[in-house]
């Protein structure tokens, strides 16, 4: 919710509340007198100085092409203001006077105004017909400048309705005319939608890449405002890092530009971010104070349709610290406010449609018109009752269907669990009889050559070689008992993977160890050459879990006398690659192409006829996805096995 937030600030050219100069006098003057100083308010800006003057400059009488204008200024002020409905009416009349006029430049931006209101009320295909119109007709006039604010609506309502890959082209266009025409304005908001795109695809690193392309261009520009926004998608992205203090910093950056510039609707939306940010941190108390500093600004601003949503933010606040009265009673308001939000919107459209009538009046100039006006008011109240009532009954159908899409999705996700628990219970069998025979076979083995009635006379040396190889043994056990468990819990409810920085070479060297006395005892050699530099960006047990599974398969299938080699490398500024590599049997195409492209259990016996079940690579590759790298084998029959694990690099 927050994320969309500032999505629309960026696509309104910045959701302005400013406070309005007063004057003593009201301004007098001919209209045009009252149309520049409207221009000037505009441009500060001071938007209810604008809309005064403006509104004068209407009632005294003006041509009609001052009067489209007139129109079109009125509906862009009112939409900044976020008085949506009457901004409708005034793009819509802009509209039909272009329209007869043949003004194809004010059509395309009545219809890029009508588009942009459409879409953030959720109709879509409406939108879309009248910005597509838009486009063309600002095509027809070669004006890229409009081009490229329309298609970023454009762009902006395929990314709604989660068409990301068209909405990204259509960015990566308007990025392409801005630079093309060094639109340094429309270049730093291409970054910024570009941003939000990625925000939207979970790539939050890419996201603030692109967000602060923007504010470098920006803070060049001394567009201290749009800086405050770059801030704040910035502080966004790294709360879903899970960066909380150094979100924190960018939200105090952007409060003071937004404080410097008096924008009320972005500060309430950096406190209540502040808020939810403080609440992640535990700072339960924090969090309530900066909920509640919110409020106050909308109480200030008039500005209330994220009320109900900071009132659920604050129970859920009060809920996590088992404070279940308080945030019952947020609960409440959260209800309330939504209800008084909904009752709200339906007043402002009553009065819009009346002043939309007004507004006919003006232009036709039209006796009667009055007279239709309050006939069609009655009627509207008339039809008021029933309005309520298919509310109600369209309210109940609603909650009735979520109720049952709820029962659905639960049903569904415990069939899956039921699935993945079988599943997981099959395969841990057959992992115990593929990695916990052996070591304790020589656990067995060594205890009974330890026993006092094995007949052996062992000297002190022997004694302590074979308890450490009994320790050895013991370690591998657990280790692997530790892997069922993981793969049990990734496999039911996943596992909580914990990405760090990781030396690739410790911990290779840490797991080869494990697996000296298996190796030796095939004569085995295993060489550790990975690099002390290269370090990859994942969880530690998971990368090592990885490690055991990819040795413990090389010594299964390498003869006597062989060699396991692990290496590594630097592959790209964005990953690193670890190998291993084994002189043993290797693979044919079809064997090495049934791996890859399946996640069956694939069997087969090593080369002293040991068992296993399949399931080791399968926990890799499970494993790999998680961490977000990926696996990939070469081998040749009787030419041995090279896997490369590819993974995130930490620098």
């Amino acid at each position: 919710m927050k994320a969309t937030c500032i999505i629309v600030l960026m696509c309104l050219f910045i959701s302005i509340s400013w406070p309005a100069q007063v004057f003593a006098q009201p301004p007098t003057g001919s209209p045009e007198t009252l149309i520049s100083q409207a221009d000037s308010c505009a441009k500060v800006p001071d938007f209810q100085c604008a809309l005064r003057l403006y509104e004068q400059a209407l009632a005294l009488g003006i041509d009609s092409r001052d009067s489209l204008t007139v129109l079109l200024a009125l509906g862009d002020i009112r939409y900044q203001l976020g008085q949506f409905d009457r901004a409708y009416v005034q793009y819509e009349g802009a509209h039909k006077m272009a329209e007869s006029m043949r003004l194809d430049y004010e059509k395309a931006l009545a219809l890029k105004g009508l588009a942009h209101i459409l879409w953030r009320t959720g109709e879509n295909i409406k939108a879309t017909t009248f910005i597509i119109e838009s486009i063309e007709l600002s095509r027809k006039q070669r004006d890229t400048t409009a081009m490229i604010t329309s298609s970023n609506i454009l762009a902006g309502i395929y990314m709604s309705v989660g068409n990301l890959d068209d909405a990204g082209k259509l960015y990566q266009e308007a990025l392409s005319m801005a630079l093309d025409n060094r639109d340094s304005l429309n270049i730093a908001q291409s970054y910024e939608y570009l941003g939000v795109l990625e925000f939207f695809r979970e790539d939050y690193y890419r996201a603030i890449d692109l967000y602060e392309k923007a504010l470098l261009i920006n803070l060049s520009m001394d567009r201290g405002l749009e800086s405050g926004i770059n801030y704040s998608n910035i502080a966004e992205s790294l709360n879903k890092l899970g960066e909380y203090r150094e979100a924190l910093k960018y939200l105090k950056k952007g409060e003071r530009v937004m404080k410097r510039y008096d924008f009320l609707s972005g500060l309430i939306f950096v406190y209540y971010t502040m808020g939810d940010t403080y609440t992640s941190l535990r700072q339960y108390d924090l969090g309530i104070e900066f909920y509640q500093q919110s409020l106050n600004l909308m109480e200030q601003s008039g500005e209330t349709r994220e009320k109900q949503m900071v009132y659920g933010l604050m129970a859920e606040n009060f809920a996590a610290q088992n404070k279940f009265e308080e945030a019952f009673a947020y609960h409440k308001r959260h209800t309330a406010a939504k209800d008084s939000l909904f009752n709200i919107t339906k007043n402002n459209q009553l009065e819009e449609i009346k002043a939309k009538y007004d507004l006919e009046k003006k232009e036709q100039e039209n006796f009667f018109l009055a007279k239709e006006n309050q006939a069609k008011e009655e009627q509207l109240a008339v039809k008021q009752s029933t309005i309520r009532k298919q509310y109600i009954m369209g309210g109940l159908l609603v909650v009735l269907l979520l109720i049952a899409i709820y029962l659905s999705i639960k049903l569904y996700r415990n069939k899956l669990l039921l699935s993945r628990a079988n599943k997981t219970k099959d395969k841990m069998f057959g992992f115990i009889a593929h990695d916990l025979i052996s070591p304790m076979g020589i656990i067995k083995s060594l205890a009974d050559l330890l026993s006092p009635d094995s007949g052996f006379d062992l000297t002190k040396q022997e004694r302590d070689n074979m308890m450490r190889d009994m320790h050895n043994s013991a370690s591998s056990v657990l280790i692997l008992l530790k892997d069922v468990l993981l793969w049990s819990i990734a496999q039911q409810h996943g596992y909580d993977f914990k990405p760090k920085a990781v030396n690739l070479r410790e911990i290779s060297q840490k797991n080869a160890y494990l697996y000296d006395l298996h190796a030796k005892s095939k004569e085995i050699c295993i060489r550790n050459e990975v690099p002390p530099e290269i370090k990859a960006f994942a969880d530690a047990k998971a990368v090592s879990t990885i490690i055991r599974n990819l040795i413990s398969n090389a010594i299964k299938f390498t003869e006597k006398g062989g060699a396991i080699t692990l290496s590594g490398a630097k592959e790209t500024q964005a990953m690193v690659v670890l190998y291993v590599t084994d002189t043993g049997i290797g693979m044919t195409p079809s064997q090495l192409d049934l791996i890859m492209s399946r996640n069956e259990l694939n069997t087969q016996k090593g080369t002293d006829d040991e068992h296993g079940s399949g399931l080791g690579l399968n926990l890799v590759k499970d494993f790999l996805k998680e961490c977000k790298g990926r696996l990939n084998i070469r081998s040749q029959p009787n030419q041995g096995t090279t896997i490369e694990i590819y993974l995130p690099s930490a620098n």
